[in-house]
């Protein structure tokens, strides 16, 4: 190793050292690499809100470099606003680079004898098997922290390593190397050192699976049901553990371990990077969200679904809205349509059951639903249907250039003829169409805000099919 090689490795172990000594306690000094000023590449938000503000930061990168940095940082910003919750709450983060310039490409690889002189001194892992080898973390955090001061505000630190290798970790701040699907594995990362999620995928080690997972929000060792961290996501009737992959939240396995370990999810980006976060995880990385931005009032729920128990239990669930933004409770209203009898509760799941002497067969049930959140109540959303009607259609709300749009999914229920109708709550007609043969109806017509809309769906193939409605009030 020549001299210089020398340095830059002795330097390595200093910053690690001192790392380790003044951990959570670091300020920006004087050590590192001179940083031009940062650059704010997404801000969607109101002046005066508070926003969570996440720094990039450029490892590896030459000043020549510093456009494909850019393009980098772009794309990374991409597949954030792609992903549950981020994506609902872009309006609440700000995204900031900082142009970190590095005297040479990539990042240390000490088992390859390879060092490189860079800002914040990367390096994979020496260690371990095939799989540890691929932590790759900056090992000099005084300069990560300098760089970071330099932009408006740092509530996250995500760094972007130029290196081909396959690498990454989320500790302290989330890192990863440039390869193929960089941006959603940092991403992934960010789910740890923003979220303080654990990985889901099978263990490297058997021996793994004896840690302390407490204080894992999105793994736990505990095989009841009812001691589940989050219990309250479980759909009723759920089997846990046994948990299936059609059941959404639950308790899934995780491979290769020496004792029961479980995670909430068949699929999760904290398994898969890319993968849309489960329910559990969203949910967590909103409260993050929450506690450096203004979120606003919490939307309506997105969708409803009704299931029936073994025991014949009869439940409305609804899209827990808390994993788009914290919720603290549901005021949910139930109206008997025939004898206008009606009940009033709250509660902090998204689903109740529905009281049998409420209604009788036949006799038609609204249900409307309120968000309570972090700066008040969110505007309802319902549905209407006769209690001897076996469907109920999913109703998904996006945005069009800017225009809601709602979209009915009656997803395998079969490609029969169906009876469309939208109209307001007061009963003006904006939309009718006959023998639809689709099990995806998408609303052909834009809704003004401040308004109630019901959508009407009715099967055509059955001669006794009534009319089912989801209830929406537009912001």
């Amino acid at each position: 190793m020549t001299s210089r090689r020398l340095v830059i490795a002795r330097r390595r172990v200093f910053y690690a050292a001192i790392a380790c000594l003044t951990a959570g306690t670091l300020e920006a000094g004087s050590v590192g690499y001179a940083v031009p000023a940062s650059e704010t590449i997404h801000d969607e938000s109101p002046g005066s809100s508070r926003t969570l503000d996440i720094v990039v930061l450029a490892e590896g990168y030459t000043e020549a470099d510093l456009p494909v940095f850019k393009s980098d940082a772009r794309a990374f910003a991409d597949a954030l606003f792609m992903t549950k919750p981020f994506g609902q709450n872009r309006r609440c983060i700000r995204i900031h680079i900082v142009n970190s310039i590095s005297r040479e490409r990539g990042a240390d690889r000490p088992r390859d004898g390879v060092w490189v002189d860079t800002a914040f001194g990367a390096s994979y892992w020496i260690g371990g098997n095939d799989s540890s080898q691929r932590f790759l973390t900056c090992y000099d955090p005084i300069a990560v922290a300098r760089a970071a001061k330099m932009a408006p505000g740092a509530d996250a630190i995500a760094i972007l390593v130029q290196s081909p290798k396959h690498g990454g970790g989320g500790n302290r701040y989330a890192v990863t190397a440039t390869h193929a699907n960089f941006a959603q594995t940092l991403v992934h990362e960010l789910g740890h050192s923003l979220g303080g999620l654990w990985d889901e995928y099978p263990f490297d080690t058997p021996a793994q699976s004896l840690l302390d997972f407490g204080r894992a929000p999105n793994l736990t060792g505990s095989t009841s049901l009812a001691d589940l961290k989050w219990r309250h996501l479980v759909r009723p009737g759920t089997q846990a553990p046994g948990t299936r992959p059609e059941d959404g939240i639950g308790m899934f396995p995780v491979g290769n371990a020496m004792r029961p370990i479980y995670r909430p999810a068949d699929s999760c980006l904290m398994e898969i990077s890319g993968s849309r976060p489960c329910d559990v995880c969203s949910e967590r990385l909103a409260t993050r969200i929450a506690e450096h931005a203004d979120l606003g009032p919490p939307p309506a729920p997105t969708q409803f679904w009704r299931t029936q128990t073994q025991s014949g239990e009869l439940y409305v669930q609804w899209e827990a809205v808390s994993t788009i933004q914290p919720v603290d409770a549901y005021y949910v209203r139930i109206q008997n349509g025939r004898t206008a009898a009606w009940r009033d509760l709250t509660t902090t799941d998204p689903w109740i059951r529905l009281d049998p002497g409420l209604a009788a067969r036949g006799d038609r049930l609204l249900v409307y639903i309120w968000a309570h959140g972090q700066s008040g109540w969110g505007t309802w959303m319902g549905c209407s249907f006769a209690m001897g009607e076996p469907t109920l259609p999913r109703v998904y709300l996006y945005t069009d250039d800017g225009v809601l749009r709602p979209t009915i999914s009656l997803l395998g229920q079969g490609e029969g003829a169906r009876d469309w109708r939208i109209e307001t709550v007061t009963g003006k007609k904006i939309y009718e169409v006959k023998s639809r043969a689709s099990s995806l109806f998408r609303c052909p017509t834009t809704l003004e805000p401040g308004e109630q809309y019901a959508f009407w769906f009715r099967d055509l193939s059955r001669q006794d099919a009534d009319w089912v409605g989801v209830l929406y009030s537009t912001p």
